[in-house]
This record gives C-alpha cells, structure tokens and sequence, in this order.
C-alpha cells in the first residue's frame, strides 16, 4: 500500500473526514490548555497618530524634505494576493525563533530542541507507513471506530513527540527573558490573524466557528505539515526505502549494516527522490545481498503482493 500524498497538502479550509488522529494530536499539542488559542484575543488596531498642526511653509531654498523610513514590527503575518493569510512552512515557533536572530547557548539549546522534534516525527513516519496508509483510508471512508483505534495507536507512539509539553511552552522557558514577550507576541498574532479570517469560513455543517475550533483545526493542518515534511526527509534520506526493506525480513545485523550501507552511499551522492530512477539500481543492489527466501519475498513486496 501506498500513503496517499495528497493526503499530506495543506489547505485554509475546514476538511471534511478529518481523523480522530488528528483531533487526539491536537489535544496533546495544548490545544485545550493553550490560552494562545482560547484566550488570546486580536491585537488591538494601531493608533491613530493625534492630528498635528500644521507646518510651516517650506523654505524654498532649503530643499526638499526626506523623512526617515517607519520600521514595521517584524510578524509571521502575511498575505497572499488573494488577501488570504499565508500558512507558515515551518511551525510558527521555528518562524518566530528564527526572526529573533538568537545567538550562543539560546540557539543552541532550543535548535536542539527543534532537531529532536523533527528526528522522532521522522521516526515515526519512516517506522508507521502502513499506519499512516490506514489512518488516510479511515479518514476517507469517514469510518469513526477505525479512526478511533488508529488514532489512539498513532497517539502512544507519538507521545513522545508532546510528552515535555507544547512545542511553545518548551521553546519560550529556552528563550532569555528579554526575549521571551517578543516570542509571544508574534506567535499569538499569528494565530489571531487566523482566527480572524476563520471566522468568516463555516465548519462543514455550515455553522460559524468558534476559536477554539478554529485553531485546533489550523493546528491539525500545522502538525500534517510536519509529518509531510518528515516523509520528505524520509524519501531523500533513502530511509523510507530502508525500512521497507527491512521489515520483516528477519535480516541478519550484518545483512540490515550493508543495505543501510548502500542506501546511504546513494544518498550521499544526491537527494534521493520518490519516483528516482536510482532505485532500481538500488533494488538490484540489494536483492544481491539476500537470501533466497528473502528475495522471493521482497519481490512479492515491491509488487503489492
């Protein structure tokens, strides 16, 4: 079976069918004790500068007047051309921290924070592809007692991925002090711009939403985003092929060293890709190292058998 890729694409409507995946994973994320998405409320409207008098004339022979450039305060709110609020490619923590420009052990600390997110998210898809295929079926045919069971599965093994807390929490107490109200402040006006625009789409039943529901369905689509971005890695890493190879193949430790050997030699030469040509080489590779038994059944794998 195949993950369904378009699965993975990020959309600014409400879908239909989401899974109870998704939903368990927004709650763990914070949805629920977040006050970023229930309490915060949009910022206020700059002021109005007071009406000045007026100036007086221009003397004729001083030249003209420059007056220096306002600074915009920097903000992960942007709009398309359509006037739609652009969605982040990165989380809105990873965006804020990097308009931040922090520097020495700060960034060190909460860079690591981030490669560790991203390592066990990428775990998770290279190790769970049969689950995420189900999970994508579950929620296309709408099938409530699968997405029920799916979800709760996929939420164990991902718990360590939220187990320490919301990516913001854990990122804001890594930040100094001085910096910490600027990281708030551009997350939180993130998501109020949001929920600005949400409220003007209705849910699938065609009634208005609320922030809660806003923001726990923009935070659905922020964490697939992840996940499509982890199974990117996967494939130029060449660990996704890794791990269909290897499973249930009862391979020997020196059979599992040599077909990583080859995978990540071919990786190193260039980003793999997920209709790369390169595979067949690879196949041929690999099915070198096997046993009959193993042959027999990699073939009937690659087949869809």
């Amino acid at each position: 079976m195949k993950l369904d890729r378009s699965s993975l694409k990020r959309t600014t409507k409400p879908s239909r069918g989401i899974t109870l995946f998704a939903v368990v994973a927004a709650a763990a994320m914070g949805i629920v004790p977040d006050t970023l998405a229930q309490n915060a409320t949009p910022e206020p409207p700059a002021k109005q500068p007071e009406k000045q008098p007026a100036a007086p004339a221009a003397n004729p022979l001083g030249g003209p007047k420059i007056d220096a450039p306002s600074q915009a305060a920097p903000s992960l709110v942007s709009s398309d051309f359509n006037g739609t609020v652009r969605r982040l490619e990165t989380t809105p923590e990873e965006a804020a921290v990097a308009l931040l420009k922090l520097s020495g052990e700060a960034k060190e600390r909460v860079d690591a924070l981030f490669a560790r997110r991203g390592k066990a998210i990428e775990e998770f898809v290279t190790s769970n592809l049969d689950l995420l295929t189900k999970l994508d079926t579950a929620g296309k045919t709408n099938n409530k007692r699968d997405q029920l069971m799916l979800g709760l599965e996929a939420f164990q093994k991902l718990n360590v991925v939220w187990k320490d807390g919301t990516l913001f929490d854990q990122v804001k107490a890594m930040l100094p002090e001085d910096q910490r109200a600027e990281f708030e402040r551009l997350v939180t006006a993130y998501w109020n711009a949001l929920v600005e625009e949400g409220k003007n789409i209705p849910n699938e039943d065609g009634n208005k939403r609320g922030r809660f529901e806003i923001v726990a369905g923009e935070r659905l689509q922020a964490f697939v985003g992840e996940i499509g971005r982890a199974f990117e890695r996967g494939v130029k890493s060449g660990r996704l092929i890794a791990e269909f190879v290897l499973k249930d193949l009862n391979l020997t430790d020196a059979q599992k060293a040599r077909v990583r050997e080859i995978i990540d030699s071919e990786a190193a030469e260039a980003p793999l890709k997920e209709d790369d040509k390169r595979y067949e080489g690879l196949f041929l590779k690999i099915l070198g190292i096997l046993d009959e038994q193993q042959r027999t059944a990699i073939i009937k794998r690659f087949r869809g058998e």
